[in-house]
């Protein structure tokens, strides 16, 4: 009888130990604070890279945003990662990880980085060229270029320009915005300063091609025509589809619903929706209005947009679906 419960008996050896200790070291280092520790000293490595100018502007900032998104998506799961989380529930969270680093991923560097523009031309005062989009119907972007001429002063400049967009026969629509230059003081230490000029010279038009009548743009007026002394046009790819992007993010919003559902009450309740919402909204809010290439500037404005309106509207989401989310089904 002795010996069979001694047979009964089963002890881990000291192999399977040590491979359970190894998992639960590192099941426990990724709860922590391991993936902000190392995104935020890369995340100061590559600001500094930037504004060094060794490293170019896109992926500066696409590396930053990547590490972002990195980091919202631990945040949103991480209390998850435990030896408590079955098989089939790890599955399902690294499912939605891959969808949710996909769907936000795509769009956020299609916005950063357009690629290569699909024509440039250089215009002076009342030139007119044609865009290549005879026969290509579609949304386009337009990009409007300015260099100011040199100055003795140092003071603050402005120029306003217009464009006459002109397709076929039909009576030519107008494109106007502003360039502006100013100087400001910076301090260097304690009692350094130095002066930082600050251009505002690349202004975004949306537009629209119809049909295949050819498609033409003309510089009507620079003023003062003496502050700018070129003009450079360039025309890209529509962005990534707004609505495409609200399609897609609203399942993502959904399948955080319901992962924070799987948490125990009082633990980060709805924090997974939030960060959902909060991404989502900021991506959106660049490719509208971040400009023709985005940079460090635009990309904090819209991230602080977006969690201040995702926040909100999370709170509201959970208050209206408090009863249905009380109905779902347990975690797996």
């Amino acid at each position: 009888m002795a010996t069979k419960t001694s047979r009964g008996k089963r002890r881990d050896t000291p192999r399977s130990a040590g491979t359970s200790l190894t998992r639960l070291t590192i099941l426990d280092a990724f709860h922590g604070w391991v993936i902000p520790a190392l995104t935020a000293p890369a995340a100061l490595v590559l600001y500094v890279l930037y504004n060094i100018e060794a490293l170019d502007r896109a992926p500066a900032v696409i590396a930053l945003s990547l590490l972002t998104l990195a980091t919202v998506l631990w945040a949103g799961l991480r209390a998850f990662i435990s030896e408590r989380t079955s098989t089939r529930l790890a599955l399902l969270l690294a499912a939605y990880a891959i969808v949710w680093a996909a769907t936000t991923t795509i769009p956020l560097v299609a916005t950063i980085d357009p690629g290569a523009p699909l024509f440039t031309e250089q215009l002076q005062e009342h030139d007119t060229t044609k865009l290549p989009l005879e026969g290509r119907p579609g949304a386009y972007r337009l990009v409007v270029q300015g260099v100011f001429g040199p100055s003795q002063t140092k003071s603050a400049r402005q120029a306003h320009y217009r464009l006459g967009f002109a397709a076929g026969d039909a009576p030519a629509q107008t494109l106007e915005g502003d360039f502006t230059e100013r100087y400001m003081q910076q301090r260097l230490g304690r009692r350094g300063s130095t002066t930082v000029r600050e251009l505002h010279t690349e202004r975004l038009h949306d537009i629209q091609v119809a049909g295949d009548k050819p498609v033409s743009v003309t510089l009507s007026d620079i003023a003062p025509a003496d502050t700018i002394t070129s003009v450079t046009l360039q025309l890209y790819p529509d962005r990534f589809p707004v609505i495409l992007l609200a399609g897609l993010g609203l399942l993502l919003t959904c399948g955080a619903v319901v992962i924070d559902a799987w948490r125990p009450r009082g633990e980060s309740e709805g924090l997974l929706t939030t960060l959902t919402l909060a991404t989502v909204l900021s991506i959106a809010s660049l490719s509208l209005w971040g400009g023709a290439h985005p940079g460090f500037g635009q990309l904090a404005g819209d991230a602080l947009g977006g969690s201040v309106v995702g926040t909100i509207v999370a709170l509201a989401l959970a208050r209206v679906a408090r009863p249905l989310i009380h109905r779902l089904p347990a975690a797996p």
